[in-house]
This record gives structure tokens, sequence and C-alpha cells, in this order.
């Protein structure tokens, strides 16, 4: 999506500045302020390349999926289509689900290695992506 066709949904300021501890800056785009924990990386074109969200009532997927799910309800929905976890860095594990060019990623934070990961093991974090399979991580700026 790009970011005209953001800004016209209404869920999207645009050409916020940003005052943080690890940089300053111009976010492109950022949710409106009723959502929180919810973040949006765009391309230098200003299109959306990302949607993420670490809070628990943040959004869902259709299947009610999120932060606080855990890999066996990410099993007992997707089945066969979700990756094994993988390592994801520090100290993090991902399972990834695919649909076409459509990604959907969900992290599982503090965890020793992928393989620690078990059914009641919870999502901390879940990306949604077009293209690229989502990074799961936000870091620096």
């Amino acid at each position: 999506m790009s970011k005209s066709e953001a800004l016209e949904t209404g869920l999207f300021d645009a050409d916020v500045k940003i005052k943080g501890e690890v940089c300053d800056g111009v976010e492109p785009l950022q949710w409106k302020s009723a959502f929180t924990g919810v973040d949006v990386l765009t391309s230098e074109a200003g299109d959306i390349v990302s949607l993420g969200t670490f809070e628990a009532d943040g959004p869902r997927t259709e299947d009610d999926l999120g932060v606080g799910s855990t890999y066996g309800d990410l099993v007992d929905t997707y089945g066969a289509e979700l990756t094994d976890p993988e390592e994801a860095g520090y100290g993090q594990a991902g399972a990834y689900v695919k649909d076409g060019n459509r990604w959907l990623g969900f992290l599982f934070g503090d965890v020793e290695s992928a393989s620690a990961v078990v059914s009641d093991t919870e999502v901390t974090f879940v990306e949604a992506t077009a293209g690229d399979k989502p990074g799961l991580m936000r870091d620096g700026c």
C-alpha cells in the first residue's frame, strides 16, 4: 500500500517528528495515537513494507491469533503451512506462514534456541509483510 493509500484509510498520521532515546527523525507514516503497540515500516518511497504489533490487545489475524497466542495455537491453525521455529536473533525464535507474496511472522522472545519453542511458548511480536519475509526485529532507528 502506498503512503497516500494508507492516509486515505484514516488510520495513519504522516511525517510525524520523533524524538527518541536512540535517534531523532521523521516517521513517514505512524498509526494514529489510538493504536498503541503497533508500528508501521515504510520504504524510502513511502510504501508500507511491514506492520507489526507487540501488544496483546493489538491487531489479530482472521483466526484471532496474535501476541499472547501460543506456538500450539499456531500449529493447530496453520498446520503444515507454518514453518518450524528458527533462530531470529537476540535469543529469540520465529515461525512463519506464507500466502503468495504475503507473510505473517510470529516471534517467540526469551527462548534459548528455536528448539526450545514448545506448544505453550507465547508469541511476543507479530509482523505482516508483502514480498520479503518478516525480519521480526525492531532495532535502532
